[in-house]
């Protein structure tokens, strides 16, 4: 026991009840369980998308044009947003699902096997490997049926009026690989039931798959946001700018974005002291900025403006926990800490401004050149990362890390 309890006691228990509540070890099971239950989830989903996209890619190689060169079912781009959009967000929700009604009911499972259980070793390749034949059904019906097979010449470098067919059954089998991966996070909620009767205990009847899905908020949403229709294809009107009324988009560098950002804002978050909710909730709303940027650009009609919009709230947000938040732990900490934070901050602040206008110039607007538009960016980038960089480093010289709660040099 934790409170009633000697010292000596509790040194040699392998066990510290903090409560001294008995039913704590019957939570402490409970959670441990939703937790490894969540881990399996999340993995098998991811893994069900891979093997899925393997099998569709190595099958798909039989698909050849006029000239024999195999033409492939998913373009880069589709496999990444497949991947990076719509996998993980459901991912993430699967990971914050709550505990089962039937979780202490279960065997302790064999601690030998890990989280690589029969089950899910099954699951996932029984899955994927049918989530990859329906994919390629799609791909191949749409070759073979309205198409006539008729695969075009050069259609994996881009389009040409010849990949008209090629590119139609792209984008159908790109709606099968989303459609199904959005399905299936629902369905590996439980790896004995069904959606249709996963809580019987609590949800019975025919309109229990309703409360079913929803009673995981950001997973109905994640499902939800994937349902969104997404027009690939960037037409312009204005030839001047682009040739051929269409624009290039670079989405690799959303992808950077995706990844060095919340790098940058966990540094200077770091620095100020701010607490990890706090920071985690500043991350998301970074990603969510960088993905509406995404969609926006590729989408052609004036609908990009409301994505822009949106991921303009989600900004604002950041700039109010690091102007506001971020400059009161800051400051109470004093010292060089608060001389770093407010000099990394306001650079970062001030750069982050511009990056939403170079967006309406380019990817919104088509006002200036693609040329321009990557000179715009790539400046922004470099002031933005190894010039913040620099400066959040030379501060750190006479900052200890104890002082933040960081024990890095022990």
């Amino acid at each position: 026991m934790g409170k009633r309890g000697s010292d000596v006691a509790k040194e040699a228990a392998d066990m510290v009840l903090t409560d001294d509540n008995f039913s704590s070890i019957v939570t402490a099971i409970q959670q441990g369980r939703r937790l490894f239950d969540n881990i399996q989830k999340f993995l098998l989903h991811l893994l069900i998308s891979n093997i899925a996209q393997v099998f569709l890619l190595l099958i798909g190689l039989v698909f050849q044009d006029d000239s024999g060169t195999s033409i492939f079912p998913l373009s880069p781009i589709e496999i990444l947003w497949a991947n990076l959009i719509t996998s993980s967000f459901l991912a993430i929700g699967l990971g914050l699902e709550e505990a089962q009604p039937d979780i202490l009911y279960r065997k302790p499972h064999d601690l030998r096997v890990g989280v690589f259980t029969f089950d899910l070793v099954r699951d996932k390749m029984i899955y994927g490997v049918c989530m990859g034949s329906l994919c390629l059904a799609a791909f191949a019906s749409v070759t073979y049926g309205p198409g006539g097979g008729d695969l075009g010449h050069g259609c994996n470098e881009g389009y040409n009026p010849s990949c008209d067919v090629a590119f139609r059954a792209r984008s159908t089998t790109f709606s099968t690989l989303s459609f199904l991966l959005l399905v299936t996070s629902w369905e590996v909620k439980h790896f004995q039931r069904s959606l249709f009767n996963m809580e019987p205990e609590s949800h019975s009847g025919p309109l229990s798959v309703f409360k079913t899905v929803w009673k995981n908020r950001f997973l109905f949403w994640a499902v939800m946001g994937g349902f969104t229709p997404i027009q690939v294809e960037f037409e312009r009107s204005d030839h001047s700018v682009s040739a051929a009324g269409t624009r290039e988009i670079f989405y690799v560098r959303y992808i950077d974005w995706f990844i060095t950002t919340p790098l940058l804002l966990l540094d200077l978050c770091l620095t100020a002291g701010l607490p990890w909710p706090t920071i985690l909730v500043v991350i998301l709303a970074d990603w969510i900025m960088i993905v509406c940027g995404l969609v926006g650009s590729l989408v052609s009609s004036s609908y990009k403006w409301g994505y822009w919009v949106f991921g303009m709230f989600a900004f604002f947000y950041v700039v109010y926990a690091l102007v506001f938040d971020g400059r009161h732990h800051a400051n109470a900490l004093g010292g060089s800490i608060s001389t770093t934070y407010t000099r990394c901050g306001v650079l970062t602040i001030f750069l982050w401004f511009l990056y939403p206008i170079a967006w309406g110039l380019s990817e919104g607007g088509n006002v200036i050149h693609p040329d321009s538009e990557a000179i715009f960016y790539g400046i922004l980038d470099v002031i933005a990362k190894p010039v913040f960089g620099f400066l959040l480093l030379l501060g750190h010289r006479n900052i200890d890390p104890a002082a933040l709660g960081l024990h890095i040099r022990e």
